[in-house]
């Protein structure tokens, strides 16, 4: 992949400070420091502290977050995995404190779109949907965009971003309302189909509810099959599908700060995770998931965003898309860019983001596969290299929005994901 593009603007003070180092031990790589001893446990000690560091706030207290993590894959080994802080708080309705760890599951937020992707892919091997053709004779409906009628809506550019939707203020339909009822005049923008980009939520439920007409099975129940368990993600799945009691008792926690300054739950509160059994999913009173239509509504398991998975385990889902994993045909750019100027950091592939290295660390690093993720106090991400050797993920779990979110003008990233993924990428020279 190479995606070349004036720089947006000059990071390396930003590389700098990732680990708290110097500029002369930067420059020179972080294993000049650590040249003496054991360098492997010098530099998890030395992330650990940068984590700690983060979940402090660094010094501003509206910066603190519940908890932070990062992993750091090598040629699909964990080379290191660290956390700070917790995955739950403690409540007075007594629940205790739960400490974060690389093995928690939480809900991963836009990261989940990688799982979704490689389902769609998996079902099309399959030959049972074709990712290229309209997407109309899957759904049951016509889809298909008012002021191009005679352009067709595929599922590649509804999982790239290209097929001319956006989303509505709401894009989940709660059971046993069907998906239809979301696509309305509204929800299209002016381009004609395949020619401009806008981030989507909604095409992912679509896609969803296509590839449950196509196969007569539940998309989290198809996810699991086809992609989390041949990937030894067993214990992930959308909504906690499939996810195991054990790790349903260690569910993480999102946050999001009152204006008072406390921490409130977002999703997966203390003691709103069922034990075991189904899905979690929003329906109407009296509803039984018995009940659900395959094919009637693939949002009602968060294809979007709702896998529940741990800190590894994303690493593990985004090293699917190197060269020779199971995600590789996904990695070609599919449409426009996001923006005019044609961003590295916005090209897309059928699923993940191809982001390019001038685009995050200022040319110190390899082009990475993967996603970002962002929702309800989870910001993070997870990528690869796309020769597979080296993968990272990281991610914070509460947010106090009277801090603000700057973000990056060329990646869209939160100063939490861009000191995460130059702290990650950091490290990865450091190793050597």
């Amino acid at each position: 992949m190479s995606l070349a593009r004036p720089r947006a603007l000059d990071r390396r003070a930003l590389l700098q400070g990732a680990l708290g180092l110097g500029s002369t031990v930067m420059l020179t790589g972080l294993p000049v420091r650590l040249a003496a001893g054991r360098p492997l446990d010098a530099i998890r000690s030395q992330v650990a502290e940068r984590l700690a560091q983060l979940v402090a706030g660094d010094g501003e207290p509206l910066r603190a977050v519940p908890g932070a993590a990062l992993a750091i894959l090598r040629d699909g080994d964990v080379i290191l995995a660290e956390t700070a802080g917790e995955a739950r708080l403690a409540t007075h309705a007594g629940h205790a404190a739960l400490p974060l760890t690389p093995t928690t599951a939480l809900r991963v937020a836009s990261i989940s779109k990688l799982a979704t992707a490689l389902t769609a892919m998996r079902v099309a091997e399959q030959g049972l949907i074709d990712l290229d053709a309209d997407l109309s004779g899957w759904l049951g409906f016509e889809l298909r965009h008012p002021a191009w009628p005679g352009t067709p809506i595929t599922a590649r550019q509804l999982l790239a971003h290209s097929s001319s939707l956006r989303d509505p203020p709401v894009y989940w339909m709660p059971a046993p309302g069907e998906i239809a009822g979301l696509v309305t005049p509204e929800v299209f923008t002016p381009a004609r189909p395949g020619t401009a980009f806008e981030y989507c939520n909604l095409g992912y439920g679509l896609v969803a509810t296509a590839l449950e007409v196509a196969t007569g099975s539940r998309f989290d129940l198809l996810a699991h099959e086809l992609v989390l368990r041949p990937l030894g993600l067993g214990d992930c799945g959308f909504n906690w599908s499939g996810v195991p009691e054990a790790r349903r008792a260690g569910a993480g926690t999102l946050y999001r700060r009152d204006e008072d300054g406390r921490w409130q739950a977002q999703v997966d509160a203390p003691g709103a995770v069922p034990a075991a059994g189904a899905p979690v999913f929003l329906a109407e009173p009296g509803f039984e998931l018995a009940a659900y239509r395959p094919g009637s509504n693939g949002t009602l398991f968060s294809p979007q965003g709702g896998l529940r998975a741990g800190l590894i385990d994303i690493a593990r889902l985004a090293r699917a898309f190197a060269r020779g994993g199971p995600g590789e045909a996904l990695t070609d750019p599919v449409g426009p860019s996001r923006l005019a100027g044609a961003s590295s950091a916005d090209i897309w592939g059928t699923g993940p983001q191809l982001l390019a290295a001038d685009a995050h660390a200022d040319g110190h690093g390899p082009d990475l596969i993967g996603h970002a993720g962002q929702a309800l106090g989870f910001f993070g991400g997870a990528w690869t290299t796309a020769d597979g050797r080296d993968t990272v993920a990281y991610f914070v779990t509460g947010h106090d929005p009277r801090a603000g979110l700057e973000r990056d003008p060329a990646t869209g990233f939160t100063s939490w994901e861009s000191v995460l993924l130059s702290v990650a990428m950091a490290t990865v020279r450091a190793l050597g």
